[in-house]
Protein backbone atom coordinates (compact mmCIF):
# COMPACT_ATOMS: atom_id res chain seq x y z
CA UNK A 1 0.00 0.00 0.00
CA UNK A 2 2.74 2.48 0.95
CA UNK A 3 4.58 1.81 -2.18
CA UNK A 4 1.64 2.39 -4.64
CA UNK A 5 0.77 5.67 -2.01
CA UNK A 6 4.56 6.86 -3.49
CA UNK A 7 4.17 5.91 -6.79
CA UNK A 8 0.71 7.78 -6.83
CA UNK A 9 2.54 10.69 -5.27
CA UNK A 10 5.03 10.91 -7.38
CA UNK A 11 2.61 10.68 -10.54
CA UNK A 12 1.04 13.43 -9.21
CA UNK A 13 3.50 15.94 -9.08
CA UNK A 14 5.00 14.90 -12.34
CA UNK A 15 1.18 15.63 -13.95
CA UNK A 16 1.44 19.05 -12.02
CA UNK A 17 4.70 19.62 -13.48
CA UNK A 18 3.47 19.48 -16.59
CA UNK A 19 0.59 21.82 -16.70
CA UNK A 20 2.84 24.28 -14.96
CA UNK A 21 5.39 23.99 -17.86
CA UNK A 22 2.46 23.80 -20.22
CA UNK A 23 1.31 27.19 -18.63
CA UNK A 24 4.19 28.96 -18.61
CA UNK A 25 4.40 27.64 -22.59
CA UNK A 26 1.58 29.11 -23.49
CA UNK A 27 1.88 32.28 -21.55
CA UNK A 28 5.09 33.30 -22.91
CA UNK A 29 3.45 32.02 -26.60
CA UNK A 30 0.62 34.83 -25.63
CA UNK A 31 3.74 37.00 -25.17
CA UNK A 32 4.85 36.91 -28.26
CA UNK A 33 2.09 37.60 -29.93
CA UNK A 34 1.34 40.81 -28.34
CA UNK A 35 5.76 41.37 -28.49
CA UNK A 36 4.67 44.48 -30.43
CA UNK A 37 1.37 45.87 -28.80
CA UNK A 38 3.40 47.18 -25.66
CA UNK A 39 6.82 48.15 -25.00
CA UNK A 40 10.05 45.83 -24.45
CA UNK A 41 12.12 46.53 -20.97
CA UNK A 42 16.01 46.87 -21.93
CA UNK A 43 18.71 46.27 -19.11
CA UNK A 44 21.63 49.09 -19.20
CA UNK A 45 24.04 46.89 -17.02
CA UNK A 46 26.54 49.75 -16.41
CA UNK A 47 27.14 50.20 -13.09
CA UNK A 48 25.36 47.86 -11.63
CA UNK A 49 25.56 45.24 -8.69
CA UNK A 50 25.73 41.97 -10.32
CA UNK A 51 23.37 40.09 -7.81
CA UNK A 52 20.82 43.10 -7.99
CA UNK A 53 20.64 43.54 -11.71
CA UNK A 54 19.55 39.80 -11.76
CA UNK A 55 16.98 39.79 -9.40
CA UNK A 56 15.84 43.10 -11.27
CA UNK A 57 15.83 41.28 -14.33
CA UNK A 58 13.81 38.48 -13.06
CA UNK A 59 11.24 40.78 -12.24
CA UNK A 60 11.15 42.88 -15.42
CA UNK A 61 11.19 39.61 -17.22
CA UNK A 62 7.56 38.84 -15.40
CA UNK A 63 6.14 42.31 -16.37
CA UNK A 64 3.37 41.95 -18.50
CA UNK A 65 1.79 44.50 -19.56
CA UNK A 66 -1.72 42.63 -20.54
CA UNK A 67 -1.94 41.73 -16.90
CA UNK A 68 -4.91 43.00 -14.95
CA UNK A 69 -3.49 42.75 -11.80
CA UNK A 70 0.05 44.74 -12.87
CA UNK A 71 -1.74 47.41 -14.74
CA UNK A 72 -5.21 49.53 -15.18
CA UNK A 73 -6.99 49.77 -18.58
CA UNK A 74 -5.87 53.58 -18.94
CA UNK A 75 -1.84 52.28 -18.12
CA UNK A 76 -2.17 49.72 -20.85
CA UNK A 77 -3.32 52.41 -23.29
CA UNK A 78 -0.62 54.47 -22.52
CA UNK A 79 2.20 51.74 -22.52
CA UNK A 80 0.76 50.18 -25.98
CA UNK A 81 1.30 54.49 -27.25
CA UNK A 82 4.12 54.25 -26.25
CA UNK A 83 5.25 51.31 -28.39
CA UNK A 84 2.81 52.26 -31.25
CA UNK A 85 4.21 56.04 -31.91
CA UNK A 86 7.37 56.51 -29.28
CA UNK A 87 7.62 59.61 -26.94
CA UNK A 88 5.49 61.77 -28.85
CA UNK A 89 2.64 59.59 -28.96
CA UNK A 90 2.94 58.82 -25.04
CA UNK A 91 3.15 62.98 -24.76
CA UNK A 92 0.07 63.32 -26.51
CA UNK A 93 -2.20 60.49 -24.44
CA UNK A 94 -0.93 61.41 -21.33
CA UNK A 95 -2.08 65.33 -21.85
CA UNK A 96 -5.08 63.92 -22.40
CA UNK A 97 -5.43 62.00 -19.59
CA UNK A 98 -3.65 63.73 -16.75
CA UNK A 99 -4.62 66.82 -14.72
CA UNK A 100 -3.52 70.43 -15.84
CA UNK A 101 -1.44 70.44 -12.31
CA UNK A 102 1.42 68.44 -13.56
CA UNK A 103 4.11 70.41 -15.45
CA UNK A 104 5.77 69.50 -18.74
CA UNK A 105 9.24 68.39 -16.95
CA UNK A 106 7.07 65.68 -14.96
CA UNK A 107 4.81 65.08 -17.61
CA UNK A 108 5.96 61.15 -17.72
CA UNK A 109 7.12 60.35 -14.51
CA UNK A 110 3.40 59.06 -13.63
CA UNK A 111 3.71 56.42 -15.50
CA UNK A 112 7.42 55.43 -14.88
CA UNK A 113 6.52 55.68 -11.44
CA UNK A 114 3.82 52.76 -11.60
CA UNK A 115 5.77 50.95 -14.03
CA UNK A 116 8.51 51.12 -11.19
CA UNK A 117 6.50 49.93 -8.60
CA UNK A 118 5.26 47.18 -10.49
CA UNK A 119 8.37 46.49 -10.89
CA UNK A 120 9.67 46.50 -7.21
CA UNK A 121 6.75 44.54 -6.07
CA UNK A 122 7.73 41.34 -8.47
CA UNK A 123 11.43 41.19 -6.17
CA UNK A 124 11.27 39.49 -2.84
CA UNK A 125 11.01 42.19 -0.13
CA UNK A 126 14.07 39.72 1.25
CA UNK A 127 15.54 40.87 -1.51
CA UNK A 128 14.88 44.56 -1.63
CA UNK A 129 15.96 44.59 1.86
CA UNK A 130 19.47 43.29 1.15
CA UNK A 131 19.83 45.91 -1.75
CA UNK A 132 17.69 49.14 -0.75
CA UNK A 133 19.28 52.34 -0.48
CA UNK A 134 22.43 51.09 -1.19
CA UNK A 135 21.62 50.35 -5.12
CA UNK A 136 18.89 51.60 -7.29
CA UNK A 137 17.18 50.49 -10.52
CA UNK A 138 15.26 53.43 -11.97
CA UNK A 139 12.79 52.93 -15.29
CA UNK A 140 13.47 55.58 -18.14
CA UNK A 141 12.01 55.91 -21.66
CA UNK A 142 14.19 55.35 -24.52
CA UNK A 143 12.97 55.71 -28.26
CA UNK A 144 9.29 52.90 -28.10
CA UNK A 145 10.66 51.07 -25.51
CA UNK A 146 11.56 51.07 -21.48
CA UNK A 147 15.40 50.55 -20.51
CA UNK A 148 16.16 50.43 -16.95
CA UNK A 149 19.62 51.84 -15.59
CA UNK A 150 21.17 51.21 -12.35
CA UNK A 151 23.28 53.03 -9.96
CA UNK A 152 24.98 51.90 -7.05
CA UNK A 153 26.92 53.34 -3.70
CA UNK A 154 30.67 52.86 -3.40
CA UNK A 155 31.94 51.31 -0.23
CA UNK A 156 35.24 51.54 1.49
CA UNK A 157 35.91 48.72 4.24
CA UNK A 158 37.50 49.93 7.39
CA UNK A 159 38.50 49.03 11.26
CA UNK A 160 35.17 50.89 11.92
CA UNK A 161 33.24 49.34 9.59
CA UNK A 162 31.92 50.08 5.82
CA UNK A 163 31.51 53.73 4.57
CA UNK A 164 29.22 54.52 1.37
CA UNK A 165 29.45 57.10 -0.65
CA UNK A 166 28.53 58.32 -3.85
CA UNK A 167 30.84 57.97 -7.03
CA UNK A 168 30.42 62.05 -7.48
CA UNK A 169 32.51 61.96 -4.18
CA UNK A 170 31.19 65.41 -3.22
CA UNK A 171 33.29 67.16 -0.53
CA UNK A 172 33.28 69.31 2.44
CA UNK A 173 36.04 71.06 4.37
CA UNK A 174 36.51 70.42 8.52
CA UNK A 175 39.20 72.46 10.11
CA UNK A 176 41.05 73.30 7.10
CA UNK A 177 40.61 69.79 5.46
CA UNK A 178 38.83 68.77 2.47
CA UNK A 179 36.77 65.16 3.15
CA UNK A 180 35.05 63.05 1.31
CA UNK A 181 31.38 62.82 2.32
CA UNK A 182 30.56 59.04 3.29
CA UNK A 183 27.45 57.37 5.26
CA UNK A 184 27.60 54.48 7.96
CA UNK A 185 24.78 51.91 7.91
CA UNK A 186 23.93 53.51 10.69
CA UNK A 187 23.49 56.25 9.25
CA UNK A 188 21.48 55.16 6.38
CA UNK A 189 18.99 53.34 9.01
CA UNK A 190 18.25 56.57 10.34
CA UNK A 191 17.77 58.67 6.97
CA UNK A 192 15.34 55.45 5.82
CA UNK A 193 13.51 55.48 9.65
CA UNK A 194 13.03 59.37 10.06
CA UNK A 195 13.08 60.43 6.11
CA UNK A 196 10.77 58.05 4.24
CA UNK A 197 9.69 54.23 6.22
CA UNK A 198 8.69 53.58 2.34
CA UNK A 199 12.03 53.13 0.96
CA UNK A 200 11.58 49.51 -0.53
CA UNK A 201 9.07 51.11 -2.70
CA UNK A 202 10.58 52.34 -6.20
CA UNK A 203 9.51 56.25 -5.70
CA UNK A 204 10.89 56.10 -1.99
CA UNK A 205 13.88 53.70 -2.90
CA UNK A 206 14.80 56.11 -5.54
CA UNK A 207 14.50 59.33 -3.51
CA UNK A 208 16.37 58.02 -0.55
CA UNK A 209 19.48 56.73 -2.75
CA UNK A 210 19.55 60.03 -4.70
CA UNK A 211 19.94 61.35 -1.66
CA UNK A 212 22.88 59.53 -0.82
CA UNK A 213 24.00 58.84 -4.70
CA UNK A 214 23.42 62.01 -6.40
CA UNK A 215 23.38 64.51 -3.81
CA UNK A 216 26.76 67.16 -4.84
CA UNK A 217 26.04 69.47 -1.97
CA UNK A 218 26.54 69.58 1.81
CA UNK A 219 27.19 72.31 4.27
CA UNK A 220 29.70 71.63 7.24
CA UNK A 221 27.67 72.88 10.60
CA UNK A 222 28.51 72.36 13.96
CA UNK A 223 26.04 71.40 16.30
CA UNK A 224 26.05 70.76 20.35
CA UNK A 225 29.52 70.05 22.26
CA UNK A 226 31.36 71.74 19.22
CA UNK A 227 30.17 68.31 17.60
CA UNK A 228 31.33 68.47 13.79
CA UNK A 229 28.17 67.87 11.30
CA UNK A 230 26.89 68.45 7.54
CA UNK A 231 23.62 69.66 6.73
CA UNK A 232 22.03 68.54 3.74
CA UNK A 233 18.77 69.11 1.15
CA UNK A 234 16.49 67.83 -1.09
CA UNK A 235 15.17 69.18 -4.19
CA UNK A 236 11.11 70.20 -3.88
CA UNK A 237 9.20 68.61 -7.08
CA UNK A 238 6.63 70.21 -8.88
CA UNK A 239 3.06 71.42 -8.10
CA UNK A 240 1.60 68.32 -8.04
CA UNK A 241 3.88 66.74 -5.62
CA UNK A 242 3.30 66.65 -1.50
CA UNK A 243 6.62 68.20 -1.23
CA UNK A 244 5.74 70.95 -3.18
CA UNK A 245 2.21 71.93 -0.76
CA UNK A 246 4.47 70.86 2.83
CA UNK A 247 7.85 73.48 1.52
CA UNK A 248 6.18 75.96 -0.92
CA UNK A 249 3.16 76.71 0.23
CA UNK A 250 3.50 75.56 3.94
CA UNK A 251 6.59 76.75 4.80
CA UNK A 252 8.00 79.33 2.28
CA UNK A 253 5.01 80.86 0.51
CA UNK A 254 4.42 80.64 -3.00
CA UNK A 255 4.76 84.38 -2.97
CA UNK A 256 8.47 83.90 -1.88
CA UNK A 257 9.52 82.01 -4.77
CA UNK A 258 12.09 84.19 -7.01
CA UNK A 259 13.64 82.83 -9.92
CA UNK A 260 16.79 85.24 -9.12
CA UNK A 261 17.31 82.96 -6.18
CA UNK A 262 17.99 79.63 -8.05
CA UNK A 263 15.58 77.40 -10.64
CA UNK A 264 13.59 74.94 -7.73
CA UNK A 265 13.24 75.02 -4.25
CA UNK A 266 15.25 72.94 -2.01
CA UNK A 267 13.99 71.97 2.12
CA UNK A 268 16.76 71.09 4.43
CA UNK A 269 16.79 67.00 5.26
CA UNK A 270 18.18 67.29 8.72
CA UNK A 271 21.87 66.91 10.19
CA UNK A 272 24.72 64.48 10.39
CA UNK A 273 26.70 64.06 13.28
CA UNK A 274 30.56 63.37 11.47
CA UNK A 275 33.70 61.32 12.53
CA UNK A 276 36.50 61.69 10.34
CA UNK A 277 38.50 58.73 9.07
CA UNK A 278 40.97 58.15 6.35
CA UNK A 279 40.05 61.16 4.46
CA UNK A 280 36.05 61.24 4.71
CA UNK A 281 33.61 62.69 6.19
CA UNK A 282 31.68 60.06 8.33
CA UNK A 283 28.27 60.57 9.13
CA UNK A 284 27.92 58.52 12.03
CA UNK A 285 23.61 58.79 12.29
CA UNK A 286 21.19 61.06 10.94
CA UNK A 287 19.22 63.86 12.96
CA UNK A 288 15.76 65.34 11.80
CA UNK A 289 15.60 69.23 12.18
CA UNK A 290 14.80 69.72 16.19
CA UNK A 291 16.24 66.58 17.20
CA UNK A 292 18.79 66.97 20.23
CA UNK A 293 21.60 69.04 19.65
CA UNK A 294 20.27 70.55 16.58
CA UNK A 295 19.96 74.30 16.27
CA UNK A 296 16.47 74.26 15.82
CA UNK A 297 15.99 72.91 19.29
CA UNK A 298 18.35 75.94 20.38
CA UNK A 299 15.96 78.17 18.96
CA UNK A 300 13.06 76.67 20.94
CA UNK A 301 14.86 76.78 24.09
CA UNK A 302 16.59 80.51 23.57
CA UNK A 303 12.96 81.46 22.53
CA UNK A 304 10.31 83.50 24.65
CA UNK A 305 7.74 81.19 24.22
CA UNK A 306 6.01 80.25 27.31
CA UNK A 307 7.29 77.37 29.24
CA UNK A 308 4.48 75.60 28.46
CA UNK A 309 4.50 75.87 25.01
CA UNK A 310 7.98 75.27 24.65
CA UNK A 311 7.93 71.74 26.49
CA UNK A 312 5.46 71.13 24.08
CA UNK A 313 7.48 72.03 20.89
CA UNK A 314 10.34 70.27 22.36
CA UNK A 315 8.22 67.20 23.16
CA UNK A 316 6.86 66.98 19.93
CA UNK A 317 10.59 67.53 18.20
CA UNK A 318 11.67 64.44 20.45
CA UNK A 319 9.80 61.99 17.50
CA UNK A 320 9.25 64.48 14.32
CA UNK A 321 10.01 63.06 11.11
CA UNK A 322 9.19 63.91 7.32
CA UNK A 323 6.10 61.72 7.29
CA UNK A 324 4.27 63.74 9.74
CA UNK A 325 5.18 67.35 7.62
CA UNK A 326 4.76 65.40 4.31
CA UNK A 327 2.20 62.87 4.50
CA UNK A 328 0.33 64.46 6.96
CA UNK A 329 0.93 67.93 5.21
CA UNK A 330 1.62 69.53 8.74
CA UNK A 331 4.59 71.86 8.74
CA UNK A 332 3.92 74.08 11.01
CA UNK A 333 7.04 73.38 13.11
CA UNK A 334 9.47 73.55 10.17
CA UNK A 335 7.57 76.92 9.53
CA UNK A 336 8.58 78.16 13.07
CA UNK A 337 11.85 76.96 12.43
CA UNK A 338 12.13 78.94 8.87
CA UNK A 339 10.82 81.73 10.49
CA UNK A 340 13.03 82.23 13.59
CA UNK A 341 16.42 82.17 12.16
CA UNK A 342 17.00 78.20 10.70
CA UNK A 343 16.45 78.57 7.03
CA UNK A 344 14.00 75.23 6.02
CA UNK A 345 13.41 76.12 2.14
CA UNK A 346 15.86 77.92 0.07
CA UNK A 347 16.74 78.63 -3.40
CA UNK A 348 20.08 78.68 -4.61
CA UNK A 349 22.12 78.53 -8.23
CA UNK A 350 24.49 75.91 -6.52
CA UNK A 351 24.08 72.62 -8.03
CA UNK A 352 22.23 70.67 -5.20
CA UNK A 353 22.22 66.82 -7.27
CA UNK A 354 24.75 65.62 -9.63
CA UNK A 355 23.34 62.91 -12.21
CA UNK A 356 25.86 62.59 -14.60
Amino acid sequence: MKSEHKKQGKLNKKKKRQQQEAKRKTDYQAKLRHEHEYPKIDIDKTGANPEFMAAVQIAAEQIDFRSKEQFDNQHRRLHSLLASGGKRELKMGLQQATSDQVDAENLFMPVLLHLGEVLYRLIPEKTRKRFLPYNDAAVFISDKRYVIRFTSLQQKKTPNGTLYYSRHQPKIEIAGEELVVAFTGHAIERICERLNTRYLSYSAAGDVHAILSHCNYFEATVLEKNQHAFTFFNSVNGKAFLSYEAYVVGVLGEENLSKEKGSRPYYRLGYAPIAIEDGFAKAMTFLYPGYRSTPELQKIKQSKLGHEEKAEMIKRCENLKADAVVLENDPTIIKWFHENGVPQVIQTTKQIFKYD
